[in-house]
């Protein structure tokens, strides 16, 4: 479990450091050290509370995302109608 789990963390790293440095204009470098520094001292300061703490968040903000993209995505497919003519007549 060691190897897929230093997977997992690099990707996030990757990841997070890519929205960063996007959102903010800082080289990717430089995002690559805060992401890397405020996980790990988050970690490491509030233990496995603080990392079941941030999972619920991240759940809450995947159940509110798959529920709203719903209604999103019928919209931008032509309404509820349109998606069950285009799947029966695949």
């Amino acid at each position: 479990m060691l190897l897929p789990m230093v997977g997992l963390t690099a990707v996030q790293f990757i990841a997070s450091a890519t929205i960063l440095s996007v959102m903010t204009g800082w080289s990717y470098t430089m995002s690559v050290i805060i992401v890397t520094v405020v996980v790990t001292l988050y970690s490491v300061m509030g233990g496995m509370y603080s990392v079941v703490y941030t999972d619920v968040v991240q759940w809450i903000f995947n159940i509110v995302g798959m529920a709203l993209i719903i209604p999103f995505t019928l919209q931008a497919g032509g309404g509820l109608e349109q998606a069950v003519h285009s799947y029966l007549t695949c």
